[in-house]
């Protein structure tokens, strides 16, 4: 993968037109994990891009031709205003946007395909409390996901990832793991034998990350995901 296919497929994904940075975008409309993501604002390609749902576009657009922001703090502060004034709940994070193209050379071999014949080992990964319907609920939604991989250890699910949805061949990975397995190295072989099926099937692995969650990063950078871009994302909770 080059640098202009990540670039073909981020243009894409928040409509960018040439010379056009602030961009009525249909994908901010869409839900991405039971969320939505009514604004982007992408440090890409040394300028700010703002990308915004349909329904925001010309007030906020209008506000933005007219402000003159110097930094992040100062963009997330319009946008906690704005947003507050409708009455709407949004948090407001600092995120990475991160690919790869090469492999690492890292043991991948406890990462095995999750299917129907690991529903037990799922229902094990819950506390004791949680009711077999509650179990069977969210298994009916996990077992879904587009490539489910996992590691198995004390007869449950200790690390589980998946790809969340895809976008413009960008394949947005997701990784849990279950606090008392992490610094095992579990979550950088799962990222990675994801990441190798993607790449076999010519799609982008894209992790997407807080820039205060140090361990996810960290996970990152140690399996060759480079930051590609910098993303200020309102989430309406």
């Amino acid at each position: 993968m080059c640098e202009d296919k990540f670039k073909n497929y981020y243009y894409d994904y928040i409509d960018y037109c040439e010379n056009k940075n602030i961009i009525c975008t249909l994908n901010r409309e869409r839900k991405v994990n039971d969320f939505y993501y009514p604004v982007i604002v992408s440090k890409y390609d040394n300028k700010n891009i703002y990308s915004i749902a349909p329904k925001y576009f010309k007030e906020i657009a209008e506000k933005i031709e007219i402000q003159n922001f110097n930094d992040e703090q100062s963009i997330i502060e319009f946008f906690k205003e704005f947003f507050q004034d409708k009455n709407l709940d949004v948090s407001i994070q600092i995120m990475l946007r991160m690919s790869k193209t090469r492999i690492c050379d890292i043991d991948i071999s406890k990462v095995i395909n999750i299917n129907e014949n690991y529903r037990d080992e799922y229902y094990n990964s819950f506390e004791n409390f949680r009711n077999i319907e509650y179990k069977e609920e969210k298994w009916n939604k996990v077992k879904k996901l587009k490539y489910l991989n996992g590691i198995i250890e004390d007869d449950q699910i200790v690390s589980l990832g998946f790809v969340s949805n895809i976008d413009y061949s960008g394949a947005n990975i997701v990784i849990q793991t279950k606090e008392k397995y992490k610094n095992r190295g579990y979550g950088k072989s799962i990222v990675e034998k994801i990441s190798r099926d993607l790449l076999e099937n010519r799609l982008i692995p894209i992790y997407w990350v807080n820039t205060k969650n140090d361990f996810s990063r960290k996970l990152a950078d140690g399996i060759f995901f480079k930051e590609k871009a910098r993303e200020i994302v309102v989430r309406i909770n």
